[in-house]
């Protein structure tokens, strides 16, 4: 029995060296599995980093083009108010012009009436001048309103022309901005 023992001793020791060589084998592929997955992870990592610095580049590239464009629009649309404002003044001057050039209209015209007045007062009869004087007066001050409505109204719509032009020039700009889509990389 002794020997039975001895030999049972023995096979159990081979027993638990086998389970302990096992279980280190085990450790050893387990820890190698466990090496890879970092690795792969530190891969996946960089490659995640990587993406992510080429779309930091590229976003910083298309917000440098649209704050461009955006500059260079706003450079059009203020040169074309500039434009609109040229254009406005050069218009006032114009009204201002034919605003003088009424005035001296109607200093003529007053003369012209102050003529056909004492025509009139020469006339045959004194009811005949008194007509005729009111007659000339009430026609000369019809066309004197007539004459500086047509002034307001023409200067109004001169400048509701050139605002408008103005307004229809920045619109088709930024129009077609946007129409033409974000900016196209080079």
């Amino acid at each position: 029995m002794n020997q039975h023992c001895g030999v049972i001793d023995l096979s159990m020791a081979a027993i638990v060296a086998g389970v302990v060589l096992s279980a280190a084998i085990v450790g050893l592929v387990q820890q190698q599995r466990i090496n890879s997955l970092r690795v792969q992870h530190a891969n996946t990592l960089t490659t995640v980093a990587q993406a992510n610095e080429k779309a930091m580049q590229a976003l910083a590239v298309y917000r440098d083009k649209v704050d461009a464009v955006s500059h260079a629009m706003g450079k059009e649309i203020k040169t074309q108010g500039e434009k609109a404002g040229e254009k406005l003044q050069s218009l006032a001057a114009a009204v201002d012009g034919e605003r003088a050039s009424r005035l001296r209209d109607k200093r003529d015209f007053k003369q012209q009436i102050s003529h056909w007045q004492s025509v009139a007062r020469g006339a045959s009869t004194a009811a005949e001048r008194d007509a005729s004087a009111a007659a000339i007066g009430v026609l000369a001050d019809v066309f004197g309103r007539l004459d500086a409505r047509a002034g307001v109204y023409a200067a109004t719509a001169d400048r509701c022309r050139i605002s408008a032009n103005a307004c229809q020039a920045a619109y088709k700009t930024i129009a077609e901005r946007i129409n033409a889509g974000p900016p196209k990389e080079q």
